[in-house]
């Protein structure tokens, strides 16, 4: 793959299918972006194999798009093929990652934690309902299991 393959994976828009957000524009590369600063603000030990894995996650949207997690919930066995879908496709654009399983977990906490304060910049309405507030005790917990709850809290 090429140099333009990767931009142009970054370019993929996020949030289209959600009714609530798809007039917000939000880039793959500007979420990446976000999280790999949020990433070594919380974690500045991050090694370089987490800061890849954050950078690379969402380009195999270029091939999928970006799924809603509620399907993705609903639907695992195509969430797991459009993840392998995905991973292949980021492997062929020559992100390979050697991380840890609490690697992995920053990195989701990062994914989670960008999704709800580009909500709440954007929709700030939204934080008000149950969903909203759900997934703002599992960011939460998630933090404080891995030791960052007053810095994630503080964001929040």
């Amino acid at each position: 793959m090429t140099v333009k393959d990767t931009y142009r994976a970054s370019l993929v828009r996020r949030w289209h299918a959600n009714p609530d957000m798809c007039d917000v524009h939000d880039e793959v590369g500007a979420h990446s972006g976000r999280m790999v600063m949020m990433m070594l603000l919380l974690w500045p030990d991050s090694s370089i194999g987490a800061i890849k894995y954050a950078i690379a996650h969402d380009l195999g949207e270029h091939k999928t798009g970006d799924w809603p997690w509620e399907f993705k919930r609903d639907n695992p066995d195509l969430a797991a093929q459009e993840a392998k879908i995905g991973s292949d496709y980021i492997a062929s654009l020559g992100f390979s990652h050697d991380v840890t399983r609490t690697e992995i977990d920053r990195v989701k906490l990062c994914d989670r934690l960008d999704a709800y304060m580009t909500a709440q910049h954007h929709k700030p309405h939204l934080m008000q309902r149950e969903d909203w507030r759900a997934d703002r005790r599992r960011l939460l917990l998630d933090a404080e299991r891995l030791g960052v709850e007053g810095r994630v809290r503080e964001a929040i």
